[in-house]
């Protein structure tokens, strides 16, 4: 709020000429109710699964938001430098979730311990 205060952005909001218009306030409600439900749905994943797996998550959805935005709206230029950048960005995305995966199994096998040997090899 300070930044918005010293910055002066905070009389602006003031000015905005469909401020008080209600189809305006309307969206903006539920904008924010959206917001506020997308923050506390990731939280729960991530309470009830792991951050990894919500990492994972977050990746596909922003995979199928890429592509759904790309094609149902017309303004995508679909050239090489777009469609590069979108797979490495991506595939940086994945290779990281994989590096923490692997990571995660690692780190579970070393707390556990050597494996208990099997019942067949006791005495």
């Amino acid at each position: 709020l300070g930044s918005l205060f010293f910055s002066g952005e905070l009389d602006r909001i003031g000015e905005y000429p469909s401020l008080w218009d209600t189809s305006f306030q309307v969206f903006f409600v539920v904008s924010a109710v959206q917001a506020f439900l997308l923050n506390f749905l990731i939280f729960m994943c991530t309470r009830v699964n792991s951050p990894l797996i919500t990492s994972i998550t977050g990746t596909v959805k922003d995979l199928f938001t890429n592509v759904l935005g790309m094609t149902l709206f017309g303004d995508f230029p679909f050239n090489l430098v777009n469609m590069l950048s979108i797979v490495i960005c991506f595939s940086g995305s994945v290779w990281y979730s994989r590096l923490k995966y692997v990571a995660s199994i690692e780190g579970k096998a070393a707390a556990s311990g050597p494996n208990p040997p099997h019942e067949a090899q006791k005495p």
